[in-house]
């Protein structure tokens, strides 16, 4: 059973109040958060350049020190003292969540962190409310402060998330535990837009599978980054120098990536998203970054997991 802990263990000066205009976002991260970790740590802090702004992070390890769980979510900001963080049950917090409507605008408010309080109304004709009081826990463990922020990555992947959630389900549905990533592209090529396949394989228990994306590496951004578009127009005839006929311009490639990551851990992450592009960061010898976009400022607001290779 979990302990709650005492106000008298909380720093009296950490107080915030906090509004979603709607609980669909909310919603998507705390139900990707839940299907990964039983409990987590967030923080709400202020926006730089607009104190009436802030946002609602989450940046918390999972038991088995297997994957880490970063998101950040803005929020308009009532109120703000100190460095407010709370340690809640993920799925209280999902529950409570799912009891109200998507299109309710939520407040969300405490004076000491040891109690959330969360009221919730339709802003449109405010005949119905809703309110809510959540114990949060004692933290075992000290916040994390990795930087996965200042690691660089050779490869950034725009994938279709649906594709992946299916990839990865029917891994587990064959009783497969990982999910192999491998990029190769051309021995020999000019500067552009070149081509490149991702294979994603799997082995089941009496099945082996794998799925192909004839892609374009885009190297010619002014920020320095390789990103791999799997979603494009161009013939795979033609990518691979073929014409319309295709065969005859078939270039050798090369391995320049491969790596296993679990599939459980995945399949739990893109459970809850979909219809967006997801964000594939890889590079080796380094953790798997999978990152989906919550609204449209995607720099802003975003759940991301990040993923320790198997060994």
């Amino acid at each position: 059973m979990e302990k709650v802990e005492s106000s008298s263990k909380r720093q009296k000066s950490d107080s915030f109040s906090l509004t979603f205009e709607c609980t669909s976002s909310l919603r998507t991260m705390v139900s990707v958060i839940s299907e990964l970790l039983q409990r987590a740590d967030f923080e709400v802090t202020m926006d730089e350049n607009d104190g009436k702004k802030g946002y609602l992070s989450v940046e918390s390890v999972d038991p088995k020190q297997v994957c880490l769980v970063l998101a950040r979510l803005s929020c308009s900001l009532k109120g703000h003292n100190g460095s407010p963080r709370f340690f809640v049950s993920t799925s209280d917090l999902m529950t409570t969540l799912k009891s109200i409507p998507h299109h309710y605008q939520l407040d969300i408010s405490s004076t000491d962190v040891s109690n959330l309080y969360l009221f919730a109304a339709d802003p449109i004709c405010k005949s119905h409310e809703m309110s809510f009081k959540l114990n949060t826990l004692m933290q075992d463990e000290d916040p994390f402060n990795g930087k996965m922020n200042d690691m660089d990555y050779d490869f950034t992947l725009e994938v279709d998330t649906h594709t992946l959630r299916r990839f990865v389900r029917t891994t587990k549905e064959l009783h497969g535990e990982d999910v192999l990533f491998k990029i190769e592209q051309p021995k020999k090529g000019g500067e552009g837009k070149k081509h490149t396949m991702l294979t994603l394989e799997a082995q089941g228990t009496t099945v082996e599978l794998k799925e192909t994306f004839h892609s374009i590496i885009d190297d010619t951004r002014k920020d320095g980054s390789t990103v791999i578009c799997t979603d494009h127009e161009e013939r795979r005839d033609e990518l691979e120098g073929g014409g319309e006929g295709g065969g005859e311009g078939v270039v050798e490639k090369e391995v320049i990536y491969k790596d296993s990551f679990g599939a459980s851990y995945i399949s739990s992450y893109l459970k809850h998203l979909d219809k967006h592009t997801l964000t594939i960061r890889l590079s080796e010898g380094k953790p798997l970054v999978l990152s989906f976009p919550l609204g449209s400022d995607h720099t802003k607001n975003y759940i991301c997991l990040v993923l320790a290779p198997k060994v």
